[in-house]
């Protein structure tokens, strides 16, 4: 089986059209986003459109989606920035962005978990169901492959037993990185830059 992975376009189009290239030309098995597809980007109808045309894409929620079922209190600024995207998205990618996501996606694969999620998350999210990378790990889904976005910055750390990698945004930073996975006698795990 082999995987794609990546992480918070934020409306970014060129970006998101670039990765899609790059999903279109490997023959991915599954492909994973991470969440995090608007906000702060000049093109969210744009960045949506392309999206829902995919059926081929799991998509989990991110902060940024959940910004918009006002599930989390916001600040000025981040108030800001969901008040001038939801006045530029059309009324059916709102519903496309409310509606159509998870939080959690697993692989069990040859006795190991591989978790995908936006980031870690708390158990009780009535207010904000994201973790700090500071606050005190608990490895409730047991995983041993954890995968995330939120951060954008692309990093790689263990936990306890779980090799974790945060994904980077491809929408925001100018070192891109995108991960794919095979799945064959072993797991296999590479990272690119999206050009």
């Amino acid at each position: 089986m082999k995987i794609l992975v990546f992480s918070d376009v934020h409306a970014n189009y060129e970006a998101l059209k670039e990765i899609l290239n790059v999903i279109d030309k490997g023959n991915y098995d599954k492909v994973i986003f991470l969440g995090d597809l608007v906000n702060f980007g000049p093109s969210p109808n744009e960045c949506v459109d392309l999206i829902k045309k995919r059926k081929d894409i799991i998509y989990l929620y991110g902060n940024h989606e959940l910004y918009f079922m006002g599930h989390v209190k916001l600040d000025p600024i981040k108030s800001c920035i969901v008040n001038w995207t939801k006045d530029h998205l059309t009324k059916e990618n709102l519903n496309f962005l409310l509606n159509n996501n998870k939080l959690y996606y697993s692989i069990k694969y040859n006795d190991k978990v591989l978790m995908f999620k936006h980031f870690f998350t708390k158990k009780n999210y009535k207010n904000n169901p994201f973790r700090s990378v500071n606050d005190e790990y608990i490895d409730d889904n047991n995983c041993d492959y954890l995968f995330l976005g939120h951060d954008h910055d692309n990093k790689e750390f263990k936990i306890n037993d779980t090799n974790v990698y945060i994904i980077g945004s491809i929408g925001t930073k100018k070192d891109a990185y995108y991960y794919t996975i095979d799945l064959d006698d072993n797991i296999n795990i590479e990272r690119h830059v999206l050009k």
